[in-house]
């Protein structure tokens, strides 16, 4: 009995022996799974964050295409305004010298619808005056969205002309 009792302690310890390995055994994975279930959290919480600049990069894309598209789609007016506002100015030149050539300054009559006329000229080209700055700064803006788009072959870090800030306050403005 006492030999049974032995073998039955001994397989009892074995036993016992056994049971605590495979614990520490599934101890050791369950840190295993705990570990990856982490990395596996920090992986989607990175594709999550990729995801989303992907996301926001194609926006910034389509933005950039519809930008290159209204600069293109400004450039043929802002043209044709250019051009014609030089049109104007001869007319307006022409038709003040026509005018000076029609009405005899020396009759106080003519002086007086000269001067009237003048006066409407002198609006006319300070009117003229403003239409062309718009043009300017519309062509200076073109020039710096046209000139943004591109890739610089060799880029300058010369802290003096960073063209970027002069493109950002061309389109900022004041």
């Amino acid at each position: 009995i006492a030999k049974r009792f032995a073998r039955a302690f001994d397989e009892r310890d074995a036993s016992n022996k056994a049971l605590l390995e495979t614990y520490r055994q599934l101890d050791r994975e369950l840190l295993k799974r705990e570990k990856l279930i982490e990395g596996n959290e920090l992986l989607q919480a990175e594709i999550e964050t990729a995801s989303q600049q992907l996301i926001q990069a194609d926006k910034l894309s389509s933005l950039g295409q519809l930008v290159a598209g209204v600069a293109h789609e400004i450039a043929g007016p802002t043209n044709y305004i250019g051009l014609a506002i030089r049109l104007v100015k001869k007319r307006v030149e022409s038709v003040q010298t026509l005018l000076g050539k029609i009405l005899d300054p020396s009759d106080p009559e003519a002086k007086q619808v000269l001067d009237l006329f003048n006066s409407d000229i002198s609006e006319a080209n300070d009117e003229i005056q403003r239409i062309e700055s718009g043009v300017v700064k519309i062509q200076d803006i073109h020039s710096a969205l046209r000139n943004h788009g591109r890739v610089d072959s060799a880029p300058s870090y010369n802290l003096e002309t960073l063209p970027i800030l002069d493109e950002t306050l061309i389109i900022l403005g004041s």
